[in-house]
């Protein structure tokens, strides 16, 4: 049997407080195309590789982006704007398109920048595409964080041969950061508390919310789970040196250790903290008793047994019985 495994490998071309190059048009060995912004006026970081934009209520402007490629052949790409959003490793991510907004968001980088655009470009052609942005009247406070997330549209060879095919597929990220009204400073919420499936392992996950206007780093989150009104720590993680994006969420994991999900009544307490700020939350939460299902879709969980139980209760009670029957058939006499 055949099989293909496709590796898709995401350059991320992007300072955005996380990453900084000095370089203006970005690349990549194995790549086989550059992408490139035309940095306009209101470029606030003139060094920047990415879009790092003033914007004003109501204005409209044009965003340059010079795709090349550097392959022999003719080559598809699809440039597509895609918003920012925190993945649940807490890592800001690009990779995405048409995702839920936010309920404490404004406004995205999609709702405000033109569609999804396709190219061709022949042997070594570079070609300039122009994406439209619009500011609301309104404007916006804080940051809008998004990018035009580059993947080629490449056809796949057709192979005779048995075995695994791995092909590379490269994707690019020219980043856009856009500035509106004012500032914000990071603001924690939790959400929702739920047991769940994670890659066949079982896991409680904790909805963390950024629910301001701007990205940060260096998020450091310890979670413990105890039953309700009880000290004693059941399951435990934390993770350091996370990211969020504006606006964003992700579900932080509490892993199970493949004990699997059993019913009863638990309390999550979760601390975050980033340089001086510190949050802390504790949640209250229910695996019900139709949440153990989950358990039949774990990797390494095993149904309890309880074969010897059952034997033991029978042997109970026929001691019993037949203990109360001589007990009865003596009072007879």
């Amino acid at each position: 049997m055949k099989h293909k495994l496709i590796s898709l490998i995401v350059l991320l071309v992007s300072g955005l407080a996380f990453w900084n190059s000095a370089q203006r048009s970005v690349s990549a060995d194995g790549a086989g195309f550059t992408i490139q912004a035309k940095q306009p006026d209101n470029q606030r970081d003139k060094k920047a590789t990415y879009f790092d934009l003033d914007v004003k209520s109501g204005s409209k402007q044009d965003l340059k982006v010079v795709v090349h490629n550097l392959t022999n052949k003719t080559k598809t790409f699809k440039i597509s704007p895609n918003d920012a959003f925190t993945n649940d490793n807490g890592v800001i991510e690009y990779s995405k398109r048409n995702l839920s907004k936010d309920k404490s968001a404004q406004y995205t980088f999609s709702e405000l920048v033109s569609g999804v655009q396709t190219v061709n470009l022949s042997a070594k052609e570079k070609k300039t595409l122009t994406f439209k942005l619009s500011v609301p009247e309104k404007g916006f406070r804080g940051n809008i964080l998004g990018g035009f997330y580059v993947t080629p549209l490449d056809k796949v060879e057709p192979n005779s041969k048995k075995g695994m095919v791995l092909q590379n597929k490269f994707a690019m990220l020219l980043g856009v950061s856009l500035h509106g009204k004012g500032t914000a400073t990071p603001k924690l919420e939790l959400g929702d508390v739920k047991p769940k499936v994670v890659n066949t392992q079982p896991v409680i996950l904790a909805n963390l919310k950024n629910v301001e206007p701007v990205a940060f780093g260096n998020l450091n989150v310890d979670a413990k789970v105890t039953k309700v009104n009880s000290d004693k720590v059941l399951y435990k993680n934390s993770k350091q040196k996370m990211q969020m994006a504006p606006n964003t969420n992700f579900n932080f994991q509490v892993p199970l250790d493949n004990e699997g999900f059993k019913a009863g009544e638990y309390t999550l307490h979760l601390t975050a903290k980033r340089k001086d700020k510190v949050w802390k939350f504790t949640k209250n939460f229910t695996i019900a008793s139709n949440d153990t299902k989950l358990n039949n879709g774990l990797s390494n969980w095993k149904k309890p047994n309880y074969t010897w139980l059952y034997i033991t209760i029978a042997v109970v009670v026929a001691i019993v019985g037949a203990g109360l029957a001589f007990f009865l058939g003596r009072r007879k006499r």
